[in-house]
């Protein structure tokens, strides 16, 4: 039996099985059990990987420099058994899938499902024995579908495409108590085939690769990111977004975008259906709250995309963070990428418009936020405007934020994300105070003529409309699902 890290793509080899396969956690890595075939069909893939310029184009480094790394040492095989001893795993052998060899300092962006079942059970407050069908449901439809739908409409190797085939319907047949270790292996093979087969030229990967390789392409050639098309309104090469609910939103534009959001906010803010929470300023307006099985009637799938992955990264045994920036942008700390799903500066609320973060110190941060902490702290800085106040403590203090998507252009979504207490909140007007009004004719407008981030002129500008008036925080704050919810 071998069993793979569902973090770094690392193919252990088991020769005690002394015990029911299950999960395991040894030293950084996630390991979960493979059969023989399943590893065999998909070293053809990574073969196949080996032999190409792929390689370079990737920043691994000469290919003599990969194949000695995915040969272990004796030595270094006796010490990997003597650490794996305390996890009753005896490892005489290690492969490397070439997504972790790196010689490049920035790791490439992986277009891979990056919320696994566990996390998603933890976030929801379940073990996967207590998750019922819908449960698994919604994770399937949520995370996993598009990218199996994507991948058997490529012009894939038969071989694999059967080997997507048969994960899946044992996932579909299998009983409710196996349905998570089924979808384990489906995702494991997914992942590594979005490794092999899912290959574009995209900018910002130039610092990856080596010269010979930048002459002969216009871009190098990468593993597709998820900004292109899990994340994206208009995703490339045939990736199609499916719906979660009977008619998913769409935004053609910002316009398009405000005028449907008042639509289905202005009912229920008339009827008073939305919660509120108090901000961090005492005399701020209360953010609104928007459960998830609203927000689904309200984001268009990408934007849904983007910030459930974001709220589940959280969670152990999957992704250590997300940022879709390109090595280039890492290199640079760029604080004002494009792209949905990239980290931007650091944001600081000056105008304590959200919930406090409750940051304290960065030693007293939580095991599980340290991670995106410190990489935001490295490879972001400070920005313009109201995200930086002089004087306070430079750094990111428990609020991340991320350019969003949906729309035709990012400029007036972006998404804050507090690290410390796992929450999300979200503004469609640019950090401005918004407004749903409904007219005389019962129509519902959406009003952000003043264009301010100060309460006091929002309300000045407000009194010239007439109807009923509905002024917002610039902020919404996304519930994400639990349990109860399905």
């Amino acid at each position: 039996m071998h069993l793979i890290c569902r973090r770094c793509g690392k193919v252990f080899r088991d020769e005690t099985l002394d015990e029911e396969p299950k999960e395991v956690e040894f030293e950084d890595h996630h390991l979960f059990y493979f059969e023989e075939n399943q590893i065999r069909l998909l070293k053809v893939a990574l073969t196949e990987l080996c032999t190409d310029d792929r390689y370079h184009d990737l920043g691994f480094g000469k290919l003599k420099e990969v194949e000695e790394a995915r040969v272990t040492t004796v030595e270094s095989k006796k010490k990997l058994s003597k650490k794996a001893q305390k996890s009753k795993i005896n490892v005489i052998q290690t492969e490397v899938v070439p997504e972790i060899i790196l010689e490049c300092p920035f790791k490439p962006l992986n277009r891979r499902i990056v919320i696994s079942p566990t996390q998603f059970c933890s976030g929801i407050g379940l073990t996967d024995s207590s998750m019922t069908l819908e449960h698994w449901k919604s994770y399937m439809k949520t995370v996993v579908y598009d990218e199996i739908v994507f991948l058997i409409k490529k012009p894939v190797v038969e071989e694999k495409k059967n080997l997507i085939e048969t994960h899946y319907k044992k996932y579909e047949k299998s009983e409710l108590s196996k349905k998570k270790v089924e979808l384990d292996e489906l995702i494991a093979v997914v992942n590594i085939l979005l490794f092999t087969d899912d290959q574009k030229e995209v900018k910002g990967f130039e610092s990856c690769v080596c010269e010979t390789i930048n002459k002969k392409h216009l871009f190098p050639t990468v593993v597709c990111p998820n900004y292109l098309k899990r994340y994206h309104s208009v995703p490339c090469d045939g990736y199609l977004h499916s719906s979660l609910i009977k008619s998913q939103p769409v935004w053609k534009n910002d316009p398009d975008m405000w005028e449907q959001c008042a639509n289905i906010l202005g009912p229920l803010l008339v009827k008073g259906e939305l919660k509120t929470v108090k901000p961090l300023g005492k005399d701020k307006l209360e953010l609104r709250q928007i459960p998830w099985k609203t927000a689904k009637i309200l984001l268009p799938r990408p934007l849904l995309n983007m910030i459930f992955d974001l709220r589940f990264q959280f969670e152990p045994c999957g992704a250590l963070f997300i940022d879709e920036r390109t090595p280039d942008e890492l290199k640079r700390k760029k604080t004002t990428p494009g792209e949905g799903g990239t980290l931007r500066s650091w944001h600081q609320d000056s105008h304590e418009v959200l919930p406090s973060p409750t940051f304290e110190s960065e030693t007293r941060l939580p095991e599980f936020c340290k991670a995106l902490h410190n990489h935001y702290k490295e490879f972001s800085g400070e920005g313009s405007g109201s995200s930086i106040v002089i004087g306070k403590y430079v750094g990111p203090q428990g609020l991340a934020e991320y350019t969003g998507t949906g729309s035709n252009t990012e400029h007036n979504t972006k998404v804050v994300v507090d690290y410390i207490n796992k929450r999300i909140y979200l503004t469609l007007s640019h950090y401005q105070y918004c407004c749903i009004i409904k007219k005389e004719e019962g129509k519902y407008v959406w009003w952000m003529k003043s264009g301010t981030q100060e309460l006091s002129k929002a309300w000045t500008d407000l009194d010239k409309e007439s109807g009923e008036k509905f002024l917002m925080s610039p902020w919404m704050e996304i519930l994400l699902p639990n349990a109860e919810d399905y």
